[in-house]
């Protein structure tokens, strides 16, 4: 608005005015999303909403994802289905699923909604074998 004002508008617009309409609209921005975060919690803790399936596709052991797993626990919207993993681990009450070719069979199965792809080892065809079936479905 203020660069165009003399091109578009043909009054002036103060810049003070400019300012402030953007700490309003940041402000409320801020309550939007405090307000919609709020109904989103409030409707998953009373089950009206479903918590989205979760896949976790790994090659590391329990102590290098013991961080990742409690922060999507905490995070209280996830239901995590299994675990993709060349071994099986212990992972408390996370099931075991196979390993990286049975991928393709669990996405058709389970109905996964997200898949968190945990850093690990696995070669180039198998990323693009995972990443081609998570695309499809």
């Amino acid at each position: 608005m203020y660069f165009g004002q003399e091109m578009i508008y043909q009054v002036k617009i103060p810049r003070l005015v400019i300012i402030f309409t953007f700490f309003i609209e940041a402000f409320g921005v801020i309550i939007v999303r405090s307000l919609l975060n709020y109904v989103q919690i409030s409707l998953l803790e009373r089950g009206i909403i479903p918590k989205r399936k979760l896949l976790l596709i790994t090659n590391k052991n329990e102590h290098k994802i013991h961080d990742i797993l409690q922060d999507i626990e905490n995070a209280n919207i996830y239901n995590i289905v299994g675990y993709i993993n060349p071994v099986e681990i212990n992972l408390k009450q996370i099931p075991y699923l196979g390993g990286a070719e049975n991928v393709e069979r669990v996405l058709e199965n389970y109905q996964i909604d997200e898949i968190i792809y945990i850093h690990s080892d696995f070669s180039q065809k198998e990323l693009f074998d995972l990443w081609d079936y998570s695309r499809i479905l």
